[in-house]
């Protein structure tokens, strides 16, 4: 067992500020415009989806409420999801919705963007049935236009 003095001066030779997170940082997988935040997120999703799905619709749903602990969310998934390229929205805590001393409410309507300023975001995914039946999917988010 460690005494007190040994303790302490192991604390005090830590260098914390090197390797830990704290509330006072500004990293967060929220911050989707930083392109290492957006590579953890995607490393996460092809963890996430590296198995095979009974059903792809549900696997999207399990994605898309992992992803929202993130405050990350994409557009609602069909009613029915079949093999090929699907294309989902994302923003970022709901997006922003509103209006702006720039935009013209009574011409544009309401204001709406992926609740990154200046960014927009798209999660690609291909859906593949595989010969037992089950749904492999591989699916990333990219960055489709800057404003």
């Amino acid at each position: 067992m460690k005494k007190f003095k040994e303790l302490k001066t192991v604390l005090e030779d830590f260098k914390w500020g090197d390797n830990t997170t704290t509330a006072l940082s500004d990293e967060g997988t929220f911050y989707i415009e930083r392109p290492d935040q957006l590579m953890r997120i995607n490393a996460f999703i092809e963890s996430f989806m590296d198995r095979d799905f009974i059903d792809a619709r549900q696997a999207f749903n399990h994605l898309r409420a992992r992803l929202n602990v993130t405050g990350i969310d994409f557009s609602k998934t069909p009613e029915t999801v079949q093999e090929g390229n699907l294309e989902f929205e994302v923003t970022r805590n709901g997006g922003s919705f509103g209006t702006t001393p720039e935009h013209n409410l009574m011409k544009d309507g309401f204001y709406r963007d992926s609740g990154v300023p200046g960014m927009n975001f798209t999660l690609k995914a291909d859906v593949v049935l595989g010969e037992s039946g089950m749904y492999r999917i591989s699916a990333k988010i990219i960055q489709t236009s800057t404003s």
